[in-house]
């Protein structure tokens, strides 16, 4: 005996492509939201990476210093025997500031302990610096530490944001800026692009004065004190 069989009919396959595109069309944005902030979470974990690894820098002497402010160079240069000239300054070590001043620390110049030379994206670092800010007194001083960090595919923290603070929303993906004024990161870039540091040749020390004060985070009314190689 023969037996029949019966395929699908045409309005039930029609049925089962309108769930399949429903499903595609909710599943699909949460699992790529999903992703985002799994990444978002992984860009945290680098930037905290980051922020000891200047900490531990600092710390250990192992930054030299690229940028003094002539606003300090006196109490800068006591520290060597004869405290006049920049030659004396390239074998001194970067320090933490003062209060009211900001020590800046580059990405590429800090060893972190996860070994990141890349950000969650597969993109490498367009601009980012980790800012030791002193908001303390002449006799207390009250150290923060800040990031701000972002890649060259726009993903990243453009605004400097405490290592207390720090989190997954702070992370923007695809709108981050590094090139305008809109942005803390994208105002500090442009102000210091005009200094002209040589980071890879020891022999470039800039002591330049600085009267432009700087917001770094929520802390306003600050000087740069240096930047570090």
């Amino acid at each position: 005996m023969v037996k029949s069989s019966k395929g699908f009919s045409l309005t039930e396959l029609l049925v089962v492509i309108i769930i399949v595109g429903i499903l595609l069309l909710v599943g699909i944005p949460a699992i790529t939201r999903t992703i985002n902030n799994s990444r978002k979470d992984a860009f945290v974990t680098s930037a905290k990476s980051y922020i000891a690894g200047a900490r531990n820098g600092i710390d250990s002497k192992m930054f030299k210093v690229a940028y003094a402010n002539q606003a300090i160079y006196t109490s800068f240069f006591t520290d060597t025997a004869n405290s006049t000239t920049q030659t004396q300054a390239k074998a001194l070590y970067c320090k933490t500031p003062p209060a009211g001043y900001f020590t800046l620390v580059r990405i590429e110049d800090i060893e972190n302990e996860k070994n990141v030379t890349t950000s969650p994206w597969k993109a490498s670092w367009q601009a980012g610096y980790v800012a030791i800010v002193n908001t303390g007194t002449a006799t207390n001083d009250k150290l923060g530490f800040y990031i701000a960090l972002v890649d060259k595919k726009k993903n990243g923290i453009d605004k400097f944001i405490s290592e207390d603070s720090l989190s997954r929303k702070d992370v923007k993906y695809s709108t981050a800026n590094v090139s305008g004024a809109g942005t803390q990161l994208g105002t500090l870039v442009g102000a210091y692009k005009t200094l002209n540091l040589n980071f890879n040749d020891g022999a470039v020390v800039k002591i330049t004065k600085s009267t432009t004060n700087r917001t770094i985070g929520d802390k306003s009314n600050l000087k740069l004190y240096m930047i570090c190689r």
